[in-house]
């Protein structure tokens, strides 16, 4: 089961106050997959991902700002 963007973001926002991080998967229609990990105590994000090139950096990047955007709308 695929979830939407807003559903793997209320599952890991629910457990915001239990656990010190977070780790969301993130795959793409290439078949690629790459990690979003949040840091509670930090407010950080970080995107892992094992296939860094300039031609799809931005597109996961901008991914995990509206992920992160959609978590703390409410914040």
């Amino acid at each position: 089961m695929k979830l939407s963007i807003e559903e793997a973001c209320a599952c890991a926002y629910l457990t915001l106050k239990v656990r010190h991080k977070i780790y969301i998967p993130i795959y793409e229609d290439t078949s690629h997959w790459y990690l979003m990990v949040i840091c509670i105590n930090d407010k950080k994000f970080y995107h892992l991902d094992s296939n860094m090139t300039l031609e799809f950096v931005e597109d996961r990047r901008q991914v995990i700002r509206t992920k992160r955007q959609f978590m703390f709308m409410d914040a």
